[in-house]
């Protein structure tokens, strides 16, 4: 039906209810749909109004075949300009407040302190990613090695469905620079012993 349709000049690119033609190919897991519009010149990296792009829709739904289809035809994951140095500028204050108003709602950040819907933040600078033991996190959480370091939190915030596509946290991030350098030097500080600034 998709290619009765584009062939009849139908948009690949039209939206419905915030959602590109291609977003709705991909919750329904509907490979040939997918390949049709991307064909068709549909854009790949089409974010919805609340910002999920296909590819991380299809990794979410453990749509593998999607996924892998939809990186090689175009998928952009942006990269954020590193801030290490900027981190002994930052104001932690401000930080602070952006995280009371804006992530306090899902994150904890006391010692000791429970998890809510996302992991508790105390220690998470320099932490084993996907550690907590009492957390269900994504496949592409797990997948990524390593700990939690000043540029890997800087890309992951910067808009987390954007740059590690599949991750539970559908938020958009703190895609400001500034703020999110705020951000990160307040998550330094929940610690009893803080790693070092570069």
């Amino acid at each position: 039906m998709i290619n009765l349709l584009l062939q009849g000049g139908a948009n690949p690119n039209a939206q419905r209810g915030g959602e590109s033609a291609l977003h709705i190919a991909v919750r329904s897991g509907c490979l040939d749909c997918v390949k049709a519009l991307v064909e068709a010149g549909a854009d790949v990296n089409a974010k919805t109004k609340d910002g999920k792009t296909p590819l991380h829709m299809a990794k979410f739904k453990g749509q593998h075949e999607v996924a892998a289809y939809l990186l090689s035809h175009g998928v952009v994951l942006p990269t954020p300009a590193p801030i290490s140095m900027k981190l002994s500028n930052a104001d932690v204050e401000k930080g602070r407040t952006y995280f009371t108003h804006v992530c306090h709602g899902c994150h904890n950040a006391e010692p000791q302190g429970e998890t809510k819907t996302g992991p508790n933040l105390w220690g998470v600078v320099g932490r084993d990613k996907a550690s907590m033991a009492s957390m269900r996190y994504s496949d592409t959480l797990l997948g990524w090695e390593g700990v939690w370091t000043y540029e890997d939190l800087n890309t992951y915030l910067f808009g987390p469905m954007l740059t590690t596509p599949g991750v539970k946290m559908e938020t958009p991030g703190v895609p400001d620079e500034t703020e999110r350098v705020n951000v990160i030097a307040y998550l330094r500080t929940l610690s009893d012993k803080p790693i070092p600034r570069p």
